[in-house]
């Protein structure tokens, strides 16, 4: 699966609403919000790992212009584990309740070290494990 078309499918279901937050594993905690992955949402295309990423902030916060505080984010996101890149491909922000807020806003690929020190851990615990 080339990661264009899992990153389409990761899309599709974000889109669809059939995310369930409570079924993401854990990886990290630093002073602005603990990082998880999508049970079962990783596909790996060679160095390319495409999957869910949910963010809980530690503080709700507002993002991209809305007053609205954020509890947490669910992105599909793309790795290049060869290249240590980050590409937030779609996703949306919630309130603490679960409702939509907004959509999350894409980025290109960038170093993954220009995240914080959770998002880093996360993304090196996903590219060394066997999926």
């Amino acid at each position: 699966m080339s990661s264009l078309v899992a990153a389409a499918a990761v899309a599709a279901i974000l889109a669809g609403g059939a995310v369930n937050p409570d079924e993401f594993e854990g990886v990290a905690r630093d002073d602005f919000a603990a990082w998880s992955y999508g049970w079962n949402s990783v596909k790996v295309n060679g160095s390319v790992r495409t999957l869910l990423v949910q963010t809980r902030y530690n503080t709700p916060t507002p993002f991209n212009g809305n007053p609205t505080p954020v509890a947490y984010s669910i992105h599909s996101v793309s790795l290049d584990c060869a290249a240590k890149t980050a590409t937030f491909v779609s996703g949306s922000n919630y309130t603490a309740s679960g409702v939509v807020i907004n959509a999350a806003t894409p980025s290109p690929a960038a170093p993954w070290t220009d995240g914080t020190s959770g998002f880093q851990q996360l993304a090196a615990t996903v590219c060394t494990t066997s999926f």
